[in-house]
């Protein structure tokens, strides 16, 4: 049983945020017209902060999914505009990072060996 499986880590589950975050306004909709039917200042009141604090909610999600699309894009133009001008750094770096990568797997995967026993 590896790591991930004694403490219940599921990738899948930490990927699949974004779809909860687009239900969020959807859910509250809802949560507003089960009580569509209460009347008076108080409901009229909190009908209104919760149809505000949707609207800011889905315009916080739709800016923030729009500002991490314009950083990854510009993390992939930068790269790649770095590695058309510097090919030969590029494979190094790549080449160091596949060895320090390898080496610690096969550290880990080997059997130690004990000395004192």
């Amino acid at each position: 049983m590896s790591i991930l499986e004694d403490y219940n880590y599921s990738p899948r589950e930490h990927m699949t945020k974004t779809p909860s975050l687009d239900s969020l306004p959807g859910n509250a909709s809802k949560v507003l017209n089960a009580v569509a039917d209460e009347t008076g200042p108080k409901a009229q009141e909190l009908r209104s902060r919760v149809n505000d604090t949707i609207a800011t909610a889905t315009r916080v999600i739709a800016d923030a999914r729009t500002n991490a699309a314009d950083s990854l894009k510009l993390a992939a133009s930068s790269t790649d505009e770095f590695v058309r001008e510097n090919p030969w750094i590029a494979i190094g770096v790549t080449a160091g990072i596949a060895g320090a990568v390898g080496f610690l797997a096969g550290l880990v995967a080997t059997p130690r060996k004990r000395f004192w026993t």
